[in-house]
């Protein structure tokens, strides 16, 4: 699992072949509450209760006919029953019977055609993807909305409606990152108060993300870095529950009405941690226009090292210029090194990438069917872990040429779906 999966899921087959390519023994899942589906999970396990009965029991009682449904056997002989909604039913089982789950908004399912290494299967055996049935009436009495965190004052004061694409993505990518922060995080480290200022600053985010989801990321993050593991699992809930509440009441504004930042990525501010960013701001004073030149003192300079993808030649993170006149082989060069990134092989001093990575490449004159490919062809790249930028489409989806001014955010979000690339050759 990866956080804020639900909105890293994607239908890209480049994107999908590269997941898999590094993770072999992943199963496909269907978010299905962003794609406007709940299924009903009805299990059927030795020793439990038998689901699959007590849902046929249901469905007889309540006169709802089975005949149009959409169903796929599990492994353990439990089946899954998908139906079509606009309304966000959550995970919970509601007032189902026993043995009977609810896999809504925020949820996902194992995806028919699935197998298991001991070659048991999710197995579609009823029905059509394109007329999956509404959720019956009667059915959907015994379910709950997915009901959010936020108060009823913020719903109706400042935040409530306001809230934009863009609130909503920054909470996403700034749990994101904190999650991320936690999970290298080991013992001796400052574990529970990292985890209480990420639920602080998480909890100043209430209305733009639902706090039950970072409640439960926060958590799988510290049982990640082994906090649970030596302090126990109420330690690490009860550290989440007073920052998250703390930062509930110190409420961020919204960022439209933050007009100096307006525009701007707003990554560098998830980076650099909310906390900072909130009092970099509150210390702003109106500018008269007039810039003063800062210096860094040595003494106070921090020396890191550089991390090397082709140690030498290659810093990692960093801009590399390979120049020369027209026809001394730039791009041959540059083919080349994409083939030793992709295959993790040999570079041409003879050291070894040890790490197989993807490759993006970005051309404006080269076709990538007769020219681009054979090219990586012939120095044996592997096409399953490189591609090329080939442009852009719009909301209308209408194509358009890529543009570097405007279109870096996309990329960004395109290369995180694909789990990040070692080397962008322009």
């Amino acid at each position: 699992m990866v956080s804020a999966w639900e909105d890293a899921a994607t239908s890209s087959a480049f994107a999908t072949s590269v997941k898999w390519d590094a993770y072999p023994e992943s199963l496909p899942g269907l978010p299905v509450g962003a794609q406007g589906l709940v299924v009903i999970d009805a299990d059927r396990k030795t020793g439990g209760p038998d689901g699959v009965a007590a849902f046929n029991a249901l469905c007889v009682e309540q006169g709802i006919d089975q005949n149009t449904f959409f169903v796929v056997e599990t492994p353990s002989r439990g089946l899954h029953f998908y139906f079509a909604t606009s309304i966000p039913y959550g995970n919970s089982s509601g007032s189902l019977p026993d043995g009977i789950d609810v896999r809504g908004k925020g949820g996902y399912v194992i995806a028919p055609g699935a197998t298991l290494p001991d070659g048991r299967s999710y197995r579609h055996i009823y029905g059509s993807w394109e007329s999956i049935p509404p959720l019956p009436d009667a059915l959907a009495r015994f379910l709950r909305e997915k009901r959010s965190t936020v108060s009823p004052a913020l719903v109706s004061g400042i935040y409530g409606p306001r809230i934009g694409e863009r609130e909503r993505k920054f909470a996403a990518a700034a749990l994101a990152d904190e999650v991320a922060k936690l999970k290298k995080m080991g013992e001796g480290s400052g574990r529970n108060r990292a985890l209480n200022d990420a639920s602080h600053s998480l909890g100043t985010l209430e209305g733009w993300i639902d706090l039950n989801e970072v409640r439960a990321d926060l958590f799988q993050a510290s049982i990640d870095n082994g906090y649970v593991a030596k302090d126990g699992p109420l330690a690490a809930s009860q550290t989440i529950a007073s920052g998250l509440e703390a930062g509930r009441k110190k409420p961020r504004s919204l960022l439209s009405n933050q007009t100096d930042i307006d525009g701007s990525d707003i990554m560098p501010m998830i980076r650099n941690g909310i906390e900072s960013y909130r009092r970099k701001q509150a210390a702003l004073t109106p500018s008269t226009g007039k810039r003063a030149v800062t210096l860094l003192q040595g003494a106070n300079i921090v020396e890191k090292p550089i991390t090397w993808l082709w140690d030498g030649y290659l810093p990692s993170g960093k801009l590399t210029l390979l120049a020369g006149a027209g026809g001394t082989g730039k791009s041959t060069i540059a083919f080349n090194l994409a083939a030793t990134v992709t295959n993790g092989s040999i570079w041409p001093d003879g050291t070894r990438c040890h790490v197989a990575g993807n490759v993006l490449i970005w051309s404006s004159e080269d076709d990538p069917a007769d020219t681009i490919k054979p090219r990586l062809m012939a120095v044996g790249a592997n096409d399953r872990r490189y591609g090329v930028i080939s442009g852009t489409v719009d909301e209308n989806n209408v194509p358009d040429s890529f543009d570097a001014s405007r279109d870096m955010d996309g990329l960004r979000e395109v290369v995180a779906r694909i789990g990040g690339i070692s080397l962008l050759i322009i």
